[in-house]
């Protein structure tokens, strides 16, 4: 089944004062295949307006967020583990490393929620910590 989706985004990097959010709406597809939930759409960058595909993949207590456009990478959350990808950017390859701290995903008949709290560490930096919330109806 697929379902034309409203996404709500929102993203908050660091602590305390220093703590930044940003906050997203567009529209997208939400659908099944395999046993797996997906949200799919395309974002444009508020300061840039460089658009970049998202495909965001459920899969038991595994999220995984693929964005495709000017900057590329491939993100993998699991609550216990570390996960290892690059950041891809026209200057060049980044390595991030990402300690998952808590996932929720929560199903509802009209909705789908993610919630996701991380620390991430981008090129060998400190780790910093991180929350999504993807709300989808």
């Amino acid at each position: 089944m697929n379902k034309d989706v409203k996404i709500k985004i929102i993203g908050a990097h660091g602590e305390g004062t220093d703590r930044d959010v940003v906050k997203s709406e567009t529209e997208g597809l939400y659908y099944e295949r395999g046993g797996k939930q997906y949200l799919k759409y395309t974002e444009t960058d508020a300061e840039t307006g460089n658009k970049r595909n998202a495909l965001i993949k459920i899969e038991g207590s595994t999220v995984s967020v693929e964005y495709r456009g000017a900057t590329d990478t491939f993100m993998v959350f699991e609550v216990g583990k570390t996960t290892r990808s690059m950041y891809i950017t026209p200057m060049g390859s980044m390595p991030i490393e990402i300690e998952t701290e808590s996932l929720t995903v929560e199903n509802r008949q009209d909705s789908l929620e993610i919630y996701i709290h991380y620390s991430i560490s981008l090129s060998g930096t400190d780790m910093n910590k991180a929350s999504i919330h993807i709300y989808a109806s």
